[in-house]
């Protein structure tokens, strides 16, 4: 790939986590890369275009990195456990979440690379959790749907906690009950981790 091309994707990416889409301009991304304004619209069309591009390549990396998580041939809920706790920017927001709250995501261009994100999430520990019900490793009581969607919240919640407190530690304590939740749920701790 152009390396200019990249540059600007990069910059792209980064400023959508730091300011969002809509206080993003152009010349910012440009600033941001040091690249001029003429290579900004050799390679794209404009800000919407080079924003569905950061998107979607952002969104790429976090669906990788979550698969290679639920996919590692270890127990379930140390897979919960690697997923749940992994270090986060609490601070600066979810990647992909932080953007859902921009007034442009009403958009479905726009919005479809954050609806592709939380759609796979929530497939990926639904069925993560569905099949430790089916081996008898975690409490039935609760639907698997329903247990994902709280951690995804559980998660995003976090986040805006740790923004408006400006706490980086309550996406911490989010994660870690979240994770406490499906502990205190396993019916074979012994066996599963």
């Amino acid at each position: 790939m152009n390396s200019t091309r990249q540059a600007l994707i990069d910059s792209m990416k980064e400023l959508l986590w730091l300011r969002g889409y809509d206080a993003t301009s152009p010349n910012q991304v440009l600033d941001h890369c040091g690249a001029g304004k003429g290579s900004f619209y050799h390679h794209f069309k404009g800000k919407k275009a080079l924003a569905i591009e950061a998107m979607n390549e952002r969104v790429d990396e976090m669906i990788d990195e979550c698969d290679a998580i639920f996919t590692a041939d270890i127990p379930w809920l140390k897979k919960f456990e690697t997923f749940l706790l992994q270090p986060r920017a609490g601070i600066k927001g979810c990647p992909v979440g932080r953007l859902a709250f921009d007034p442009s995501m009403a958009d479905r261009d726009l919005r479809e690379p954050i609806t592709r994100y939380f759609s796979h999430l929530q497939y990926r520990i639904t069925n993560e959790l569905m099949e430790a019900q089916q081996d008898n490793m975690i409490d039935s009581f609760f639907m698997a749907e329903e247990l994902a969607a709280m951690i995804i919240s559980s998660i995003q919640g976090g986040y805006v906690q740790s923004r408006a407190l400006n706490d980086a530690q309550q996406i911490e304590h989010s994660c870690r009950g979240a994770f406490a939740l499906l502990y205190v749920h396993t019916t074979a701790l012994n066996e599963s981790f």
